[in-house]
C-alpha cells in the first residue's frame, strides 16, 4: 500500500494571526516542533484521524467530511 508522509515546521504568531485574512502585518517565529501527516489509502473509503499527541481518533465517510465543509462556508460566508 502506498504511504505519503510529510511534516511542516512549526511556528508561533506573536501578533497578526490573520496576517493573510485581513492584510495586516505580523511578528511570527519558528519553534523547534513539527506537525507530521501521513496518507494511506484505505479500502473502505473512509477517513481516519488519529493524534498520537492526544491519544484521540475519529473516522469519517467523505461524505460526511463534504457535509461539514459545506456547512462551514456558508457559515464562513454569512458572516462577511
Amino acid at each position: 500500500m502506498n504511504k505519503i508522509r510529510v511534516s511542516a515546521p512549526g511556528k508561533l504568531h506573536l501578533l497578526g494571526e490573520h496576517v493573510i485574512v485581513y492584510n495586516k502585518p505580523a511578528i511570527l517565529t519558528a519553534v523547534d516542533k513539527r506537525c507530521f501527516v501521513e496518507i494511506v489509502a484505505r479500502e473502505n473509503k473512509k477517513i481516519r484521524l488519529a493524534s498520537k499527541n492526544y491519544k484521540k481518533e475519529i473516522t469519517v465517510s467523505f461524505e460526511d467530511l463534504i457535509t461539514k465543509f459545506e456547512k462551514a462556508q456558508k457559515d464562513w460566508e454569512s458572516r462577511r
